[in-house]
Order: structure tokens, then sequence, then C-alpha cells
């Protein structure tokens, strides 16, 4: 059995999945490691990067090729139900992690074991802090954002809560939901928790899975000595109109997972207007985004 399972999901990652690769492969040092790569029908030129690198690297390194895109969610089910190792690291193909990554990660989860998801510091690509970490989202959170009090009160943890803007991500701290580019993960966790839900295809299957992992006893945990550099966004900008619907119908169904009895009818309708409502206005803004 491999120390560590490396996940990573492919779409159109020509320009990024090599450096994330070297930095995995570098950074592994005396773990043994598996790497699994599942690529969700890209037309670029992912799989051959991939194919390249593969056949220089020490590890094992498997390929998946799906011939449709089946969603992040799907993809990650595929990487888990085929890893072996004792930990399993999910990462984003536009990540490279810094020197130091594993041993810290993977030091603090074998010493905590009331942890269950650790995920580290996210730096932009010119080095600043990149907020990473948020509360469970409720429906009046998605009021404070939406109607603006979040950013009058950006420190607030009334009206700007669910981002927590009052936190710096300088230092490290149990958090209820850090963003699913890179956690750390126990295999044993998963089958006791359970897959990622293949209802949230693109989004909010990170903050679904760190909530069952709550429930199920398992915290999750920001690491804020692990670091990585996250280029954002990177293939999410290639379809605007269709990830800002996508996002925000996963927003919905999340409240509708966990916002079942009769008395959260109301609130989840006036939730659905408005995510309808906001998806809306920014599409209508993107053609005056795109010329900054």
């Amino acid at each position: 059995m491999p120390d560590i399972s490396c996940i990573i999901v492919t779409f159109e990652n020509e320009e990024t999945i090599g450096g994330c690769l070297e930095s995995v492969t570098a950074d592994l040092n005396e773990f043994s490691a598996e790497i699994i790569l599942i690529d969700n029908a890209s037309t670029d030129n992912t799989l051959p990067v991939a194919h390249g690198f593969r056949e220089k690297c020490s590890h094992d390194f498997r390929i998946i090729k799906n011939l449709f895109n089946l969603g992040f969610a799907r993809a990650i089910n595929q990487g888990i139900a085929a890893s072996n190792g004792e930990f399993i690291l999910l990462l984003n193909p536009d990540t490279v992690i810094h020197p130091g990554f594993f041993l810290r990660m993977v030091s603090f989860l074998r010493e905590n074991p009331d942890v269950g998801i650790v995920a580290p510091q996210q730096l932009t690509a010119s080095g600043s802090i990149l907020p990473s970490c948020r509360n469970f989202p409720t429906h009046l959170s998605l009021f404070f954002n939406v109607s603006g009090l979040s950013v009058l009160f950006p420190k607030s943890r009334i009206f700007n809560g669910w981002k927590m803007g009052w936190f710096d991500h300088k230092t490290s701290r149990t958090v209820q939901q850090p963003m699913g580019a890179c956690l750390l993960i126990r295999k044993s966790d998963v089958e006791k928790v359970g897959y990622m839900d293949e209802q949230f295809r693109m989004f909010f299957n990170d903050v679904d899975w760190c909530r069952r992992f709550l429930e199920a006893g398992k915290t999750a945990y920001f690491l804020a000595d692990a670091k990585i550099t996250h280029y954002a966004g990177h293939s999410v900008r290639r379809k605007p109109v269709r990830m800002i619907f996508s996002s925000h119908r996963a927003f919905g169904r999340y409240f509708k997972k966990y916002y079942r009895k009769w008395y959260w009818i109301l609130p989840d309708l006036i939730s659905s207007i408005i995510l309808l409502f906001t998806a809306c206005i920014r599409i209508l803004l993107l053609p005056f985004c795109s010329r900054r």
C-alpha cells in the first residue's frame, strides 16, 4: 500500500498540468506514492503532456481517460475508487505545491485522528494569500452577500460570516469548509463518510463533503505552514456563462439537501429566486468585466 494517492482531474489544462506534476514528484521524497490522473475528455495537449511526464516518473502513474466530461465530482470518485494509498490528496491541475508540503500535511493528519480533512494555505501567482476557507452557507448569509452588507462590513462575523472576512489565513485553525482545490484525507475516512455527491457536478461538492465529514465527527483543518500556489479559475474562465449557472444551481441544490423541513420552504424559494436573479446579473456584466 502506498502512503499517498494523488488524484488530479484534468480538463483542458495543458498550460498548468506539467508544472503541477513536477511539483508533486519533487516533494514526495521518502513517501511512496501513486499518481492517478483522470482526464475529462480534453481536446488540447493535456494528455500528451501527462503521458510524456509518466514516461519519466519514478512513481506509479496511471491515466484514466473519459470519453465524455463526466464532471469533477464523478471523476474524483473514479480516482478514489482506483486508489490504494493510506492518504488521498485531491489536487487541482492549476496548482503547484511548495517544498515540505507532503511532510507537513501527512504528519499533521497522522498526529490528529479527530481531523478528517487538511487543507494548505493557498497563494496567488503573485505570492499574496488567497482566501480559501469559509463557513457553511445559510439562507441569511446568502442575503447578506447579495445585499452588499458583507462588503460594507467585511470583518463582521455576522454579515460576512460565510466568507470569514475576519480571518487573514496566516494562522492554522479548525475551519468548516476549505476550498477543494487541495485536500488531504484518509481513505479509511472516505469509506465511512462516502464518496463525493455526484449531484454536485462541478461546484459545492467540497462544501457538501466537508459537511458530511463534520457530521461523521471529523473536522477540517487549515494548515498555514503547508503551501501551494493556485492559479485559480483557469478552467472556469473558459465558459463563464455555463459556470455561473452551474455554480448558482449547485448553491440551490445544497440548500435543498440540508434544509428539508417544511419551515425552510419559503427561505428555499426566496434563495432560489435570488440565485437566479444574481446569475442573470453576473452574466449581463460579463462583457464589461472582460474589458478590464
